[in-house]
This record gives C-alpha cells, structure tokens and sequence, in this order.
C-alpha cells in the first residue's frame, strides 16, 4: 500500500514463508492506485461493500478483504453466509453479520474496523498488528 499497489484478492494468497513470516503472492490481479477498476477479483465471501455497489478500486478493498479473513480464520466461516448471489450481495452491501458473542474484544474491533461500509473509517493497514492482545487470544476460553 505504501507504494500505491491494490493487491485485490488476499485472502487467496498469503503464504508462510521460511521463520514464520507472512508473504503476499500472486500479484496477477494488482493494479496501480488510483484506478477506475470494477472488476471482482476476490471470492464471493469475500467481496467489499464498495465492489457489490460497482465502485472503483481504492486500497481499502484490501482490508475489507483481510478484516472477512480475520473473522474466518478465527470462526472457521466467513461472516456472510448465504445460499445464492443476490442474498450474499444483498448481505454484504448492508453488513448483516452478527460478531459471535464469544469473539474477543480485540478481535470484534479489529473486523468491525475492517470489514465496513465507510472507507474512510477503515483500520489503516499499519495500525493491524498493533491492536493490544489481538495477536495472543483471539477467542476467549471456554
């Protein structure tokens, strides 16, 4: 993002690399910001707000994409779930999904930071990894 590079499909490719680090691949699909792109790159579940209405690409359609992935990989499932396209694109322009109520307090800010309809208010990628206790216990214990 810091060099003006809209990734557009994260989710389907983030790899481990040797030491644990975390690697962005697969930049098939990345374009230049600004850009008048429409184009859907990322899975249905997946999708931002500001894609289901048409809008143009900006760098915030890469954190709408990582705050859905938080949310599955901390619940196994993404936070939209439905049976066809309409009601998934239905779902995702209004944001119906509830955040479960055992979801840690730093986890639901996180993807409610993320994962929402205002661009602006979008979590800025460099504040991620600095959200306290999100990266030690994403779920409480039961």
């Amino acid at each position: 993002h810091e060099r003006n590079v809209i990734h557009r499909d994260i989710p389907e490719n983030l790899q481990l690399g040797h030491g644990g680090d975390l690697k962005i691949v697969d930049f098939g699909w990345s374009v230049y910001e600004p850009t008048l792109f429409r184009t859907p790159c990322v899975s249905l579940d997946y999708l931002s707000p500001e894609i289901v209405h048409g809008q143009p690409h900006i760098k915030t359609v890469d954190l709408s994409n990582l705050g859905v992935l938080a949310y599955k990989l901390l619940r196994g499932k993404v936070p939209v779930l439905a049976t066809t396209y309409e009601e998934t694109y239905y779902k995702i322009m209004k944001l119906q999904f509830k955040m479960p109520p055992d979801m840690t307090k730093p986890a639901a800010h996180l993807i409610s930071r993320l994962f929402v309809k205002d661009l602006a208010s979008r979590m800025p990628l460099k504040h991620v990894a600095s959200i306290p206790g999100f990266w030690c216990t994403c779920t409480k214990s039961k």
